[in-house]
């Protein structure tokens, strides 16, 4: 290899240098590019950069802490994007706190987000596990409650003596979801929870609460969900919930030699079950002249068809959409006795297996014919298990096709959801249920129905495969959450 005689570099050397100069050419020119792009970023006026900033949090959900994310994430860019995140309060007027086991949460961290909030109503969703430490987790948060718009706490049952909210006021507070978490400690003391005054308080949830009493404004409230309390005092809330709009209920015990019933003029929507043997139903204590939407779990006797038709006949409302959750052994008999006691009026049916394991009984989907119940059915929406596909298909279509073939035709949308252990494309359950295409079909006589067939199996613990029919497509689409 020959040697520069000037330089003493052979001809490898002087290539090498040559690409080195060419590489940091470019990189200087990239650089300028970079540096030009960041300047155009940094020169907007730091209310439009904090408009942006604010469009990076996540929509609809409580903001979970996060080094990859808004907003810390925006603190780490640059010196005068975190300044401008600091000094914009909405990017902290929101926090999701989950203590899980052997996971460490600063309360120090959950304080300084929350100071950094300014003035502005705060949402927070607090789910705390940790007993040692709960107590001071609390009281960090009962400083801003003055503050507290959407709420959520899920505490173990040991905690809630550290919620002491007697002496503070809450103008802001609109919904309020208070959960009991399993404890590990035997602690038989009862609580009392105060939530007064709070006079935006509208919306409030009480889940698993049988040692805890609740002072709540419950004249103001428009939306109460109350799970697994007795069902005396759930009446007796209900007494005083007088603009009540919207209720849901699970309840334990029963009242013997009872007979009166409870009149709510304002309920529009109802959510509630037949309780478990030997317990009461709330449907029997109710009166809704103005219910609108009902949903009903754990049906499955003639003694849970005699209380339905009870309270409709009691009620005389004009019921719009109707769910029922049914237990596996519920007869198609059963069924068709209670959706012959539901009012005309109803346009919209849920019929819902208890899981994905629950089958509906053969002869299920003949009770649904328009000759014998509900004829002014727009939407019907089906979910049990995929079995059925097979055994009841033709019964299936058979009730569409008597419904789409009404004058004038009601039917317009028709929603399945099938679970089945292992699903493929080319299997006999989805070539059968693809053949409800040509009845959503338009013709000369009826209009387009909207129809949506899913077949689902898990895949795995958190992810599903869920196969669509919809009349836009030509084939099955697989589709993977």
């Amino acid at each position: 290899m020959s040697v520069c005689s000037k330089c003493g570099f052979d001809e490898y050397w002087a290539t090498q240098t040559l690409s080195h100069i060419d590489l940091r050419r470019r990189l200087s020119e990239l650089d300028a590019i970079i540096s030009s792009l960041t300047s155009q970023l940094l020169s907007l006026p730091p209310e439009i950069t904090a408009e942006i900033f604010l469009h990076c949090l996540p929509s609809g959900t409580c903001v979970e802490p996060s080094l990859s994310a808004a907003p810390l994430l925006l603190t780490q860019i640059c010196r005068q994007w975190r300044q401008i995140a600091l000094d914009t309060p909405g990017l902290w007027s929101s926090l999701q706190i989950t203590n899980e086991e052997n996971q460490e949460i600063s309360i120090e961290l959950v304080s300084l987000w929350l100071s950094r909030s300014g003035t502005l109503p705060l949402d927070i969703n607090f789910h705390w596990w940790d007993e040692s430490r709960a107590g001071s987790a609390i009281v960090a948060g009962i400083s801003f409650a003055s503050r507290w718009r959407d709420i959520e706490l899920a505490l173990p049952l040991t905690s809630f003596a550290h919620l002491d909210l007697r002496m503070v006021s809450m103008p802001n507070l609109r919904t309020l979801v208070v959960r009991q978490l399993y404890s590990l400690q035997n602690d038989a003391v009862s609580r009392t929870l105060e939530l007064i005054p709070a006079p935006s308080l509208r919306d409030l949830k009480l889940f698993t609460f049988p040692d805890v009493k609740v002072n709540a404004p419950w004249v103001q409230l428009t939306s109460l969900t109350l799970a697994r309390v007795d069902i005396r005092d759930g009446l007796l809330v209900l007494g005083g919930c007088t603009n009540l709009l919207h209720f849901e209920v699970s309840t334990t015990g029963n009242i013997t030699g009872v007979t009166d019933t409870l009149i709510l003029h304002s309920l529009v929507t109802l959510a509630c079950h037949f309780g478990r043997s030997g317990s009461d139903s709330i449907l029997e204590h109710l009166t809704l002249p103005r219910l609108l939407h009902l949903r009903v779990a754990a049906f499955s006797d003639t003694s849970h068809v005699t209380i339905f038709k009870d309270f409709i006949h009691r009620s005389t409302c004009s019921l719009q959409s109707l769910a029922v959750v049914a237990k596996e052994q519920m007869s198609p008999e059963t069924l068709l006795e209670c959706l012959r006691c539901a009012p005309a009026s109803v346009f919209e049916l849920e019929l819902l297996g208890r899981d994905e394991y629950s089958k509906f009984p053969v002869g299920t989907f003949s009770t649904l014919n328009p000759d014998l119940v509900l004829p002014h059915l727009k939407t019907i929406h089906l979910r049990g298990g995929g079995s059925t596909v097979d055994g009841e298909y033709q019964s299936l279509v058979g009730m569409v096709r008597a419904r789409r073939d009404r004058d004038p035709v009601m039917l317009e949308r028709l929603a399945c959801e099938f679970y089945c252990s292992e699903v493929r494309l080319n299997s006999p359950s989805v070539l059968q249920l693809a053949q409800l295409k040509a009845l959503a079909a338009p013709s000369p006589i009826r209009p387009q129905m909207s129809l949506t067939v899913a077949i689902m199996t898990p895949a795995t613990k958190k992810t599903e495969i869920v196969y669509e029919i919809q009349l836009s497509n030509e084939r099955l689409q697989s589709v993977t959450n």
